[in-house]
């Protein structure tokens, strides 16, 4: 697509979607970011136009739409579908509400996002980019959770891309490792709760496999602006691949994914402290 036509981005108060949003913008792009907070709460570049979007509230995605519809009469050259939340802990201890929230964002929400987005990107052939996980190709123990989500976005990639075909419509997801976010921050705010809130009976099965956690998402992380510059790569391509991994910790657990699954287990399992006695 050319510089100068029209990116929705999802998520864009913070993280991956606020970098991607004031790169896009510094190189020519007009951007819409999808934000639930306030505008007057987040600083963007001159020439971005902040629009209220909750991803779970039908009636805030219409009137964002209508917002952009009315802006840009050519309708949207890509939309970037970057909000989500984070869930890490043991499926035994699984918080269900928790759960439910991180699929009507994670789900749900790009459903929302893309259904209304269609009807825009048709007369562009514009492009949908998800920002997926590595996490949606391999689900790692005690992040069942959110990789659930992430694995129904490649489905939902997976099928958008045959779908959309009839009008030119490439559909492609980014499957990064971890990523220097608030997300990020949030999950460890989370995991520290949830093992507060955990019994003495079961914080004896399942402290050390919480303390792993905490370490394990303190490690080092790639930083957003090597998302958004694989995004403008990807809406600068003539030729778009369906999935583009991003880091090496992605690599290397795509590598393992397509081991057999003992392999694999054994693997995973023995970077694991021991744990459950």
């Amino acid at each position: 697509m050319k510089r100068n036509e029209s990116v929705l981005i999802t998520g864009a108060s913070s993280g991956i979607g606020f970098v991607t949003a004031n790169y896009l913008c510094q190189l020519g792009y007009q951007v819409f970011a999808g934000i639930r907070t306030s505008s007057n709460e987040v600083k963007f570049e001159d020439g971005i136009v902040p629009v209220t979007l909750d991803v779970t509230d039908e009636k805030s995605v219409t009137t964002a739409f209508r917002i952009i519809r009315n802006t840009t009469s050519a309708g949207l050259g890509a939309v970037v579908c970057n909000a989500g939340l984070p869930q890490a802990g043991p499926m035994e201890h699984l918080n269900l509400q928790r759960f439910n929230d991180l699929l009507d964002v994670n789900v749900l929400g790009n459903i929302r996002i893309i259904q209304a987005s269609i009807p825009l990107l048709r007369s562009q052939s514009g492009t949908i980019i998800f920002i997926g996980s590595i996490s949606g190709r391999i689900s790692l123990p005690f992040q069942g959770a959110y990789s659930a989500s992430k694995f129904a976005l490649e489905a939902i990639t997976d099928a958008l891309r045959v779908e959309l075909r009839p009008w030119n419509i490439p559909v492609t997801i980014i499957e990064p490792g971890n990523v220097k976010t608030k997300i990020r921050t949030r999950a460890l705010s989370n995991i520290e709760a949830d093992l507060t809130a955990l019994t003495p009976q079961h914080r004896l099965l399942y402290e050390p496999i919480y303390r792993f956690a905490l370490n394990h998402a303190s490690r080092k992380s790639a930083e957003p602006i090597a998302v958004a510059k694989l995004v403008e790569r990807i809406l600068r391509s003539n030729k778009i691949k369906p999935r583009y991994l991003l880091g090496k910790d992605a690599i290397l657990l795509h590598l393992i994914s397509r081991l057999p699954t003992a392999w694999r287990d054994r693997i995973i399992s023995s970077k694991l402290p021991e744990y459950g006695n």
